[in-house]
């Protein structure tokens, strides 16, 4: 049958791997491997930069435990997929992910796991303390690609921020904008797909000022492209911080200026509040101020192929390296970093699979934000998209996908219309041919001698 040909095939290649043989055994073996899944054709997902797929958005229970590690169920996890994408996390014996895959379809039959290790789900250093989010690791174990996944012990930081609830929603339109105006493809907005968010509280170690930090991670995953965006949020959340509110607030209407309304979007800014730190939080509140030193949104352990060529070596990352297939950026274009680097369990390059790629992304410098003076700290957006091939054209069409979902309005095509006499029985007149034709905007061109 097939697995048993498949099988007989593997075992003939990898025997003599060295051989001229071998080599086109192996070959075969992807060949034959990927008609065999291809086969399927009409189960896998089509090719999503040709056609739409309509498969929503889910969180629930996976289908098959993840590979990463062994799990004897699926119990006790959850998987944020799309049919293209799917991130696995578990609550036991912390919240962390333990499998980010990307789904077989038309045009990469096979399923690829991006991970070889386990990271926090974020980073943050308080004060200067520095605390993981989730806190789950992986104990006594080679963190290379090629350690024996089937005895790896998952373990859990007691001085981390950990798991009190997680919620889903719908996505949120950061800005408003209007379908398909002025020429722009009738694409959804908000984008489809869904929203979740992990809520952490402090340790019971860290100082009492830390404690009051409610911390949340934020995934959102898009319908019908293998892409996810990531951010971080904080607040202070006591109730002497809530009474602080509620006293100054009874005494005085507040309004927000246009600027601190812009704040309180969902653009990576921080949103100010209406009322003093020292209202807030009374005589005492430089000493109750928390100021978030550094932030760092993701952390993933990645396997080769899906990191930049050079990301594992000693030397700097070459503008010019060949992509990987997980494409990374974020929503500031200025003080933040993507950063691919080697894995820090690895100091020595003699040592076997010394070269193993991390990402992390995070800020330049601070933000050092105080977050007394503020009524929620948000950061940056990291926006991760998984291609399924290193094919250049291909990846430079899969990365457009992210401005034209995410940001349609860049794609407005504005039809101008210009005159030049002046006077209004012309004006009207352009302005009915404007309507007739579907132009949008007139300028008047006024030329003097």
């Amino acid at each position: 049958d097939l697995s048993a040909a498949v099988t007989s095939l593997s075992r003939h290649g990898a025997s003599t791997a060295c051989a001229g043989e071998g080599m086109r055994l192996q070959t075969a073996l992807v060949i034959f491997t990927g008609l065999s899944y291809a086969s399927l054709g009409a189960e896998l997902p089509a090719d999503w930069l040709v056609e739409t797929i309509s498969t929503p958005t889910t969180l629930s229970e996976p289908t098959q435990a993840p590979k990463l590690v062994k799990f004897d169920s699926t119990d006790g996890l959850v998987s944020l997929s799309n049919a293209l994408l799917t991130r696995t996390f578990t609550f036991s014996p912390a919240f962390g992910t333990v499998d980010l895959v990307g789904e077989a379809t038309a045009v990469s039959p096979l399923a690829t796991s991006v991970l070889r290790d386990i990271a926090p789900e974020a980073v943050v250093t308080l004060d200067g303390t520095t605390y993981s989010v989730g806190g789950l690791g992986l104990g006594g174990q080679n963190h290379s690609a090629y350690y024996n996944r089937s005895s790896a012990a998952l373990t859990a930081d007691p001085d981390a921020f950990t798991y009190v609830r997680h919620s889903t929603s719908a996505p949120v339109a950061p800005v408003p904008w209007t379908r398909g105006a002025r020429h722009a493809p009738n694409v959804s907005w908000p984008p489809k797909g869904l929203h979740l968010e992990v809520e952490f509280e402090a340790p019971q170690s860290a100082p009492e000022e830390h404690q009051r930090v409610s911390l949340s991670v934020h995934y959102e995953m898009y319908q019908g492209v293998p892409l996810l965006s990531k951010w971080v949020s904080m607040s202070m959340s006591t109730a002497a911080l809530q009474e602080g509110e509620a006293a100054a607030q009874a005494g005085a209407e507040s309004k927000m200026t246009p600027l601190q309304i812009l704040r309180s979007g969902s653009t990576g800014w921080t949103a100010k509040p209406t009322t003093s730190a020292k209202a807030r939080f009374g005589a005492d509140a430089k000493d109750k101020d928390v100021v978030v030193t550094s932030v760092v949104v993701e952390m993933l352990e990645v396997n080769a192929p899906f990191a930049p060529a050079n990301a594992g070596s000693s030397g700097a990352l070459s503008p010019a390296a060949a992509q990987g297939r997980l494409h990374v950026e974020t929503d500031q274009a200025h003080s933040t970093l993507v950063n691919w680097g080697r894995d820090e369990h690895w100091a020595d390059e003699t040592d076997a699979g010394a070269n193993e790629p991390r990402l992390n992304t995070t800020y330049e410098v601070g933000p050092g934000v105080h977050l007394a003076s503020v009524d929620e700290f948000t950061s940056f957006r990291t926006f991760e998209l998984l291609v399924e091939t290193e094919e250049m054209e291909r990846q430079s069409l899969a990365q457009k996908q992210i401005v034209r979902r995410l940001a349609p309005w860049t794609s407005e095509n504005p039809i101008f219309f210009h005159i030049a006499d002046a006077s209004s029985s012309a004006v009207r007149a352009a302005v009915d041919q404007m309507a007739e034709v579907g132009m949008v905007r007139c300028k008047l061109v006024i030329f003097y001698s």
